[in-house]
């Protein structure tokens, strides 16, 4: 054990919680707050955004998603799907579970898309914030002509650290 973690160790063990406070404030391992703000997100796809030639088609909800931060360190936000396949709140008529991986955020008004996945995934990193910072970011989904007239949803987990 090194010397510092070894005094540390034996603070802890006489209960010297006082002290303990004093050489390590609380804020410096403070996590980040994390506010969502959007707590609902539909993504309609109408027949006339699919391309008749290609039946191939990019539908954008811009502010989709809306995020507070509040860290009084740098931060890395990440996001993960918590199923691979879109629920059909109403379906096209195919009845082909649609995959998440066909969905991405990027930050509002433009920037590179991440792509989603169940897995965490990096979409934004900061220095601390003066009290609650917003976050915006586009939702991007890929669909074709058999996805038309359905509107989707999939759950998103933000963790913040």
């Amino acid at each position: 054990m090194t010397t510092a973690r070894h005094f540390l160790h034996r603070l802890l063990q006489l209960g010297a919680w006082a002290v303990l406070a004093a050489i390590v404030p609380p804020s410096a391992h403070a996590a980040p707050s994390l506010r969502q703000v959007t707590s609902v997100l539909t993504i309609p796809v109408p027949a006339s955004a699919v391309d008749p030639a290609t039946g191939l088609a990019t539908v954008t909800v811009p502010s989709g998603i809306q995020l507070q931060v509040s860290s009084t360190k740098s931060w890395t936000m990440q996001v993960r799907a918590t199923s691979a396949t879109f629920t059909y709140v109403t379906a096209p008529g195919t009845g082909t579970p649609k995959s998440v991986a066909e969905l991405q955020l990027r930050p509002a008004g433009g920037g590179t898309a991440a792509p989603v996945s169940t897995s965490y995934r990096l979409i934004t990193s900061d220095a601390k914030t003066k009290g609650w910072g917003n976050y915006a970011y586009d939702v991007i989904l890929q669909v074709t002509s058999a996805d038309a007239g359905g509107v989707y949803s999939v759950t998103l987990q933000f963790n913040a650290y």
